[in-house]
């Protein structure tokens, strides 16, 4: 009775712990924090982040954080700014015109300051 009590535990674990890594991306974006809006963008719109649009691109939370972004909110503060971005900092990380779009087209600033 005691093999068949263990199995069945060591079977819920197993199953629990695959649920991680098989949910969908819609599953695992309700658990990620809501979007974020950068409101100090000068003369610009701001720019809100959605963390659910860019797991729908296939992106995973580490390759963000904490090797672009620190998992504390508002910690790229007053150094995350267009020049820095186009440096290929932050944003600019994927958003080389390669991985995804280029912010340093001009023409492409509506698709992250929206009014």
């Amino acid at each position: 009775m005691k093999k068949k009590n263990l199995f069945f535990v060591a079977a819920i674990i197993c199953l629990l712990s695959a649920s991680f890594y098989l949910l969908p991306t819609a599953s695992l974006a309700r658990m990620m924090p809501g979007a974020i809006t950068y409101n100090g963008t000068g003369e610009l719109a701001p720019v809100t982040f959605s963390h659910a649009v860019h797991l729908n691109y296939g992106t995973a939370c580490n390759d963000c954080h904490s090797k672009v972004f620190e998992k504390k909110s508002g910690a790229a503060g007053r150094a995350m700014t267009m020049k820095t971005m186009e440096e290929g900092k932050f944003c600019g990380t994927c958003h080389d015109g390669e991985y995804a779009f280029s912010v340093k087209v001009k023409t492409d600033c509506a698709r992250c300051h929206v009014k």
